[in-house]
């Protein structure tokens, strides 16, 4: 099953769900949800809150964890990978990337704001903020679950989009791009290298590509990435490239030759030699392995 297709959530019983576009889970609906131990492509924006318990997990290759009281935030397209679930209860509102870039047109200035605050992925959470957070739950849970509600698609759109201001006005976070004007150098480095990592680590697995595109020579390249994250600037690309050939391989039905052309590697052989080198099973061992 693709996991992160909102369709596939629709078998789940009560699940307030409008369309293909707006999902919103409680603590009641976490028991049918599917809990992948493999990495997956979730290409919808996901907020998170934490009631209880905690979790472990990992975004475009950089772990963190949650507790109660905590909040994620991520945009669309990133890849998840789960490692540790302890007793974690919460409630999720997942939106599809098309209807989030339908609210653009109604406010471009709020973006930004939630670009900033998804790099940094969890923040904290007051208790008046918590109060607020389930005001909005109950409210988009009512309005995507009962089709009776006269402008019931107009109003979700207008309580989504006040949510977004709310969150951007989080004790948490309403300092963040201040904080941003800290950040030195090196971080500076590592924060541009991993933009173009996102984009092109598919195509191109050469250190030289990514310090030439910064006009940097590898070797700055290489210690300053060092430096701000304790990762070579090629251990970064490896844990891309592997995540992508985990998430290909488990999510979708690409023949080993598509995912090697996919991914740019010269042969299926090396391609082969690479992966097991990484993760200690062969790509079809991988794929066939239990889950």
């Amino acid at each position: 099953m693709n996991i992160i297709s909102l369709a596939d959530f629709k078998r789940i019983p009560s699940l307030p769900i409008l369309d293909d576009d707006i999902l919103v889970v409680r603590t009641e609906n976490l028991p049918y949800v599917p809990k992948p131990t493999y990495p997956v492509r979730i290409k919808y924006f996901v907020f998170v809150y934490c009631t209880s318990g905690d979790a472990r997990f990992s975004i475009d290759t950089k772990t963190y964890s949650i507790k109660e009281n905590e909040f994620l935030l991520t945009a669309s397209d990133c890849v998840m990978e789960f490692y540790e679930v302890n007793n974690f209860k919460g409630t999720f509102l997942i939106v599809s990337h098309k209807y989030m870039k339908s609210l653009t047109t109604q406010c471009v200035s709020i973006w930004k704001r939630l670009a900033s605050i998804s790099q940094e992925a969890i923040h904290s959470v007051t208790p008046s903020e918590k109060d607020l957070i389930f005001s909005y739950v109950d409210k988009l849970t009512t309005y995507c679950s009962d089709e009776s509600i006269k402008f019931r698609k107009e109003v979700v759109c207008h309580q989504i989009l006040s949510f977004l201001h709310e969150i951007c006005g989080f004790e948490s976070v309403v300092n963040i791009d201040t904080k941003a004007y800290f950040v030195d150098r090196n971080q500076e480095i590592y924060a541009e290298f991993m933009k173009l990592v996102i984009h092109n680590f598919k195509s191109e697995h050469s250190v030289n590509f990514y310090a030439k595109q910064m006009g940097l020579t590898p070797k700055y390249l290489s210690i300053s990435v060092k430096t701000a994250s304790d990762k070579t600037p090629s251990e970064c690309i490896q844990k891309f490239l592997i995540q992508e050939a985990m998430v290909l391989l488990k999510n979708t039905d690409m023949t080993l030759k598509q995912i090697v052309a996919e991914l740019n590697f010269p042969t299926a052989t090396f391609f082969c030699r690479y992966f097991k080198h990484h993760t200690g099973f062969s790509p079809n061992e991988y794929r066939t392995k239990s889950v």
